[in-house]
Order: C-alpha cells, then sequence, then structure tokens
C-alpha cells in the first residue's frame, strides 16, 4: 500500500475519531495505533459485535441448538408466522437482508429502546426477504433474542461458557 494511500486512511480514522486502527497487508503491520490518546483500554468493538454473534449462531448450531441458518424466525418467534415475515430466516438477519425497517444510524431507535428485542419483532419489513442488503441493528437484538430462547440461557452466559471462555477471552462485556 503506497505510503499516501495509508495516511490518507490514518487521517479518515482520527478524523472519525477511531479509537484504535489496526492494518496490515500480505503479513505486513502497516498501522498499529491508539488513536484516541486513551491508551490500553477495553474499547467498544461495535459492528465487531455482529462478527461474534454470527460465532454464537455457529457454535449454537454445533452443539445442536440450532437446526442451522435456514430456521425460520417464525418456529423461534411464533409471532412472524403471519405475512412475509414468516418467510424471514435466521440466515437473512445475519447477511443483513430480511427486509427489516432499518434506521441506518442506530443511536436514533436501536440504542435508545428499553427493550430491543420487542422494537425488532415489532418492526415491520421495507422489503421481501433475501432481495435488498441493509445493515441493519435491529436484525443483531432478533439474533440475540433468538439465541437466548433456544440455548435457555443469556446470551453473555452463553458466549462466555460456549465460545470465549473456551478461547480464553475473559476481559469482555
Amino acid at each position: 500500500m503506497p505510503r499516501t494511500e495509508l495516511d490518507a486512511l490514518l487521517d479518515d480514522a482520527r478524523h472519525a475519531h477511531t479509537s484504535v486502527l489496526f492494518i496490515s497487508c500480505g503479513g505486513e503491520v502497516l498501522a498499529d495505533e491508539t488513536m484516541d490518546g486513551q491508551g490500553d483500554r477495553p474499547i467498544a468493538t461495535m459492528s465487531v459485535t455482529k462478527a461474534v454473534l454470527s460465532l454464537l449462531v455457529g457454535r449454537a448450531v454445533t452443539l445442536g441448538h440450532l437446526p442451522g441458518v435456514d430456521l425460520p424466525v417464525h418456529e423461534v418467534f411464533p409471532e412472524w408466522r403471519q405475512g412475509r415475515k414468516r418467510d424471514v430466516t435466521l440466515r437473512h438477519l445475519m447477511t443483513h437482508t430480511s427486509g427489516l425497517q432499518n434506521v441506518p444510524h442506530a443511536g436514533q431507535e436501536v440504542y435508545a429502546s428499553e427493550d430491543r428485542l420487542q422494537l425488532a419483532l415489532c418492526a415491520e419489513l421495507d422489503a421481501a426477504p433475501g432481495t435488498q442488503f441493509s445493515y441493519n441493528n435491529k436484525a443483531m437484538a432478533l439474533i440475540a433474542g433468538l439465541l437466548e430462547r433456544v440455548t435457555g440461557r443469556r446470551l453473555e452466559t452463553f458466549a462466555r461458557e460456549d465460545l470465549l471462555g473456551p478461547l480464553g477471552i475473559t476481559d469482555w462485556h
């Protein structure tokens, strides 16, 4: 990566108030910086958490809590048996193709909600499942609720006991 492109990425990250930035290319570390001056500490991983949710779905499948990602959501949340919602699968939620109504800035709706699962369950569909990509935090709340229901445990407990703990990851919340 040419230095000017790397410098532009670093400048963009500083402008966006990025906390930490790590960039590697071809096995070479190009940037490993704490950018906010607050040192080594736990930080909010935001969208990385979506990948962790996907790992938890995979773990739930491996442990037999779920038959797979093509499970219709209505099999766990029967209130979704009618209309277009009956066609939404766990895969749609994971790939942001559920069609679930979406406010692009999560702070306006999802983070402010007292019950994120209920917010997601009550949302209408803006598009038919599988037809449009829309990065969707409500879908993630629905996955979290689905995992809690099929495992019979709080998501944090399932994550600690069956994914993060066995990997030796203990400093998280």
